[in-house]
């Protein structure tokens, strides 16, 4: 069903990819697999929810939030009634934007393994970013591009890595008006992982090991 693609390959940011892993061994994964089909095969059987989305109308070049869930009224109505989310909004983060200089508190917040207890749903309208599942005894490694929704489901312990140079805008979906709590599982099974690339890493959108020198 899937082709197992060697380590080295590279690939574009405009096509989701899932690398699973041994949660004892980051030094492989034992299934790397891209594409949107084939990447939803994947995640299905685990419980995870993946979708691509169109807007209902094009988007202006800077959409406001109105704009954004207004485009994606229709999918955004039907994941808040499967889920009972109450409440949406709109994320960010880019060079020269408003949340820019505060990218590496943000970054830190999520990139240490934590669970939520209500599913965490995002949308990316733009860029990119890295969701790592820990699922028994595997690490499930997903680039989410533009386009792609993600459903993490409640209580999985997981991280999140906008990048150290992040440039993503996404839809967040809230069972509560207040938002959901981070709650932190104190395991560092992250710090033995990839991390999502930097946009040193030209050409290359596969995660990155880090130096010895992070």
């Amino acid at each position: 069903m899937f082709q197992t693609l060697p380590r080295s390959v590279s690939f574009s940011d405009t096509e989701p990819r899932v690398d699973v892993y041994n949660d004892s061994d980051s030094s492989k994964p034992v299934l790397s697999v891209t594409g949107w089909k084939d990447v939803a095969e994947v995640l299905e059987p685990k419980g995870v929810r993946f979708e691509r989305w169109n807007p209902n109308k094009p988007l202006s070049a800077d959409p406001s939030e109105d704009e954004v869930l207004t485009a994606y009224k229709d999918d955004v109505d039907r994941i808040n009634k499967a889920y009972g989310f109450v409440k949406n909004d709109v994320i960010g983060i880019w060079e020269g934007n408003r949340l820019w200089d505060k990218r590496e508190m943000l970054r830190k917040k999520f990139l240490d393994e934590h669970f939520h207890t209500e599913p965490e749903v995002r949308f990316f309208i733009r860029g990119a970013a890295q969701f790592n599942l820990h699922m028994g005894k595997e690490v499930v490694s997903m680039v989410c591009p533009k386009d792609a929704l993600l459903g993490v489901p409640e209580r999985t312990p997981h991280w999140f890595d906008m990048g150290e140079f992040p440039d993503f805008l996404a839809i967040r979906f809230f069972g509560t008006s207040e938002g959901w709590v981070v709650n932190h599982t104190g395991d560092k099974i992250a710090d033995k992982f990839p991390r999502y690339p930097t946009t040193e890493d030209a050409n290359c959108s596969r995660p990155r090991k880090k130096s010895k020198t992070e």
